[in-house]
């Protein structure tokens, strides 16, 4: 009988999840219907109604851990509904605010998938650098809506912005200082994995894409990436005695320096030849790419066995979609982009969520 119960109320709580997953997960506070989540309040508060109404013979140890989880998400809805209704009392400045708060979420994401509780010798210094140029915009702009509306939940979202911002440019310097860090041959394996890492990225986000999806500014990061990273193995080559090994890898740098410059310049082409609509299609086009990847590689599948380190892939891959369907959208009124920019942050908003979630279903016990 538990066990028949257990099962039911199982399935009930992961189709909560789901809508909760794709209704507010990552979504702007301020948008969301009070209405909905308490929905969603309901049918958990329904589901611990049934198991509490299991007899105490017929109880098992999943009902009891199905009980826990239970009261855990009815703690964060009605948390959550509270964060809706104060974000809603914060006027419409809310609605230019909440896309600089959803902003710096996507920001946070990226820090934890990327540098938490890595060797900062192997992070990407340009990424880092880029993400405190975001936040540093994300501040300013926040600053001056506060300056007119200092409202509770405004003040607490520049507040966690200020903090990520300090946090970031302190470990932008370390980073730096951990590229020098080592023995020559140890620096120069380092320096080897870190344009290897460029390479990648060359391939999952440029290699048989179309270049009016593609966002040059991302090429120009990987080009700074690959000259500061040639310039130390120069800099070894004169200074100890990996000379050779360093002398093929800067050979191989320059070859794919050579090929990122030249697509610099056929992306701009393809972008100013393109007219509007072309591009807001192309962007949506390239997120129903990602997001059809992410159906049959991921949607319903086990966490504890789905490929974690592809799904950060695309988590940037529609990053890069959300950071380029913004930039339009200040440019110019486009309906279909405007549209799609909405879709695309609520799912990447799901994507980051559900990272989070596969990192910590692969965890090893104890960590």
């Amino acid at each position: 009988m538990a066990s028949f119960i257990a099962t039911r109320m199982k399935q009930e709580l992961e189709a909560i999840s789901k809508v909760y997953d794709s209704k507010f997960a990552g979504q702007s506070r301020g948008t969301r219907d009070i209405s909905e989540m308490d929905g969603l309040i309901r049918r958990v508060k329904n589901v611990l109604m049934q198991i509490d109404a299991t007899p105490n013979a017929s109880r098992d140890s999943e009902l009891s851990s199905l009980k826990a989880d239970a009261q855990e998400q009815l703690k964060m809805f009605e948390g959550e509904k509270a964060a809706i209704a104060e974000a809603k009392s914060a006027g419409p400045d809310f609605e230019v605010f909440a896309p600089l708060a959803q902003t710096a979420n996507f920001v946070m994401a990226r820090y934890r998938r990327h540098f938490a509780g890595k060797s900062r010798s192997t992070r990407d210094l340009g990424l880092m650098e880029e993400m405190v140029d975001d936040l540093s915009v994300v501040s300013t702009q926040m600053s001056a809506i506060i300056a007119k509306n200092g409202a509770a939940p405004f003040r607490r979202d520049l507040e966690a912005v200020t903090q990520a911002l300090t946090m970031y440019r302190t470990e932008r310097d370390e980073i730096a200082r951990a590229y020098g860090a080592g023995t020559p041959e140890e620096q120069s394996g380092n320096l080897a994995s870190l344009a290897n890492a460029q390479f990648d990225l060359y391939r999952d986000h440029f290699a048989g894409k179309s270049r009016t999806s593609r966002r040059v500014e991302l090429l120009e990061r990987m080009v700074r990436n690959l000259e500061r990273i040639k310039t130390r193995m120069m800099d070894l080559q004169r200074e100890s005695s990996v000379a050779q090994i360093n002398k093929d890898n800067i050979g191989v740098i320059d070859g794919n320096l050579d090929t990122y410059r030249k697509e610099i310049e056929e992306i701009r082409k393809a972008k100013e030849s393109s007219s509007i609509d072309d591009l807001a299609g192309n962007l949506g086009g390239a997120a129903n790419e990602v997001f059809d990847e992410y159906r049959n590689r991921y949607a319903s599948k086990d966490r504890r066995t789905v490929d974690r380190e592809r799904l950060s892939v695309m988590c940037d891959l529609l990053g890069e979609i959300e950071r380029q369907m913004a930039l339009l959208a200040r440019g110019v009124k486009n309906d279909s982009n405007d549209k799609n920019l909405e879709i695309v942050r609520s799912q990447l908003g799901s994507f980051e969520l559900e990272w989070e979630q596969v990192d910590q279903a692969q965890r090893p016990a104890g960590r």
